[in-house]
């Protein structure tokens, strides 16, 4: 039987375990990888819905959680925020009038980056988008790729032979948090610049640093990376500090079947996580929807 455990600690040894154990995967009517769902599809219970539709003469993507935000994307970025917990009716659009969420410019000339997205993943637990063209003179290929979670965490990563800037468009009067929280910049083959950030949505402060033991951070999902052996336990300690409903990914699962668990008590799938396994590459994607803080209890 195969087992994940999950330890979230503190300097004060408080702990949150998640054992993850062959069962039942939650599944919510299958968004597939790469595969865009058409309009007025049923929403799932909970976690994502992607749709696309046509705006103005222009391709936009929609992607809801469901109780939780929607979000628009075009063709610059984030054009709409609704926070549908505060705001299930969709009345106040918390993206800074006439900005887009995020605004990515090039170092210098401050130009405003523009391209044409496309959706690489879509699944109830996240979404995958892209967006590439060209910038500067003469001109160099850039790409934005957002990874964003069904429990409001987006993941940022920048890719271009020039310095992009990326600033934060929260609507000022809303009482709705947002923060953009930089996480690495690298220098990769052929000198392009590679940079990752985090964006959480409905959060007035990010997530501390650390790495977690036994395991690493994948900049670009902005999740917990780590490998299932056999039938052999495996533990994460995850860094101390506010964790916005932690992210894992889970290399070599062996099958869709799992239960989670935290202490003795039995989570609800759709309700306490949400989960995703790809048999394509035998990756459990996990997404554990509380609120880990430094003083979390078992």
């Amino acid at each position: 039987m195969d087992t994940l455990r999950t330890i979230a600690s503190s300097s004060t040894k408080h702990i949150l375990t998640l054992l993850v154990i062959g069962a039942i995967l939650w599944s919510s009517g299958g968004l597939a990888r790469g595969t865009p769902t058409g309009q007025g599809q049923a929403l799932p219970a909970s976690g994502l819905a992607v749709t696309q539709q046509q705006q103005d003469g222009r391709l936009t993507l929609t992607i809801r959680s469901t109780g939780r935000f929607e979000l628009t994307l075009d063709e610059r970025g984030i054009a709409t925020w609704y926070d549908l917990r505060r705001d299930p009716q969709r009345t106040t659009n918390l993206v800074a009038a006439g900005t887009h969420l995020l605004e990515h410019r090039q170092a210098g000339s401050g130009e405003q980056l523009v391209g044409a997205w496309a959706l690489l993943e879509a699944t109830p637990v996240r979404a995958e988008v892209v967006w590439r063209s060209e910038l500067g003179s003469p001109p160099q290929p850039f790409s934005i790729s957002y990874t964003i979670w069904a429990g409001g965490q987006i993941a940022i990563t920048t890719r271009s032979t020039t310095p992009i800037l990326t600033s934060l468009h929260r609507d000022s009067a809303a009482t709705v948090g947002a923060t953009l929280q930089p996480i690495a910049t690298e220098t990769l083959e052929a000198g392009l610049i590679q940079q990752s950030l985090m964006l959480y949505l409905d959060a007035w402060m990010g997530e501390q640093g650390g790495s977690p033991t036994q395991a690493f951070m994948n900049k670009r999902s902005g999740a917990i990376q780590t490998f299932a052996a056999a039938s052999d336990p495996l533990q994460i300690e995850l860094p101390s500090g506010t964790l916005r409903q932690p992210r894992i990914e889970i290399k070599n699962w062996p099958s869709a079947d799992l239960t989670i668990r935290r202490a003795a008590t039995t989570l609800v799938a759709g309700q306490d996580y949400l989960a995703n396994w790809e048999p394509e590459h035998g990756m459990l994607v996990v997404q554990y929807l509380g609120l880990l803080t430094p003083d979390a209890t078992a």
